[in-house]
């Protein structure tokens, strides 16, 4: 699976630059503590948006600050705790839902920790295909109008 990453993001004094296409197989980033490292695997991630650049796995756009891409950061989990701990790093609003959902079913926000044990019930519940699934998908609540369409 290739990799293209571009990026600029400044953090405090350290500004990170940095441009590297990998080809498909293992790729190993090494350099000094604070060196960027872990920055450039969090935003591959999606743990961390850049300032700006480009982000594509295997033809994927991940993260385009010219375009307007942008995946929202997400987490998979298995409990309730779990999704109390995703919802905090990810920062609320959240939203829950099944991973394997169509449409809105089972998708619920969570604006604070306080809805959130609600929003784990709901998005735990659904059934989609027959049955629902044992883990539950956090991620950012993206902005804009809401549109479902089932097909």
């Amino acid at each position: 699976m290739s990799l293209s990453v571009s990026l600029r993001h400044r953090l405090g004094d350290f500004a990170l630059d940095l441009a590297f296409e990998a080809p498909d197989g293992v790729t190993v980033l090494f350099g000094r503590s604070g060196s960027g490292k872990t920055s450039v695997i969090n935003a591959v991630a999606g743990l961390m948006q850049p300032d700006a650049g480009r982000i594509a796995v295997a033809g994927r756009v991940l993260f385009d600050s010219a375009a307007g891409v942008s995946v929202p950061r997400w987490r998979e989990v298995d409990d309730e705790p779990s999704a109390v701990r995703a919802a905090e790093d990810i920062g609320y609003p959240v939203v829950l839902k099944p991973p394997r959902a169509a449409g809105s079913v089972g998708v619920v926000t969570a604006e604070t920790p306080r809805e959130l044990g609600r929003a784990w019930a709901i998005a735990r519940r659904a059934r989609w295909g027959g049955g629902g699934g044992e883990s539950v998908l956090v991620e950012s609540l993206v902005g804009g109008a809401t549109r479902t369409a089932n097909l």
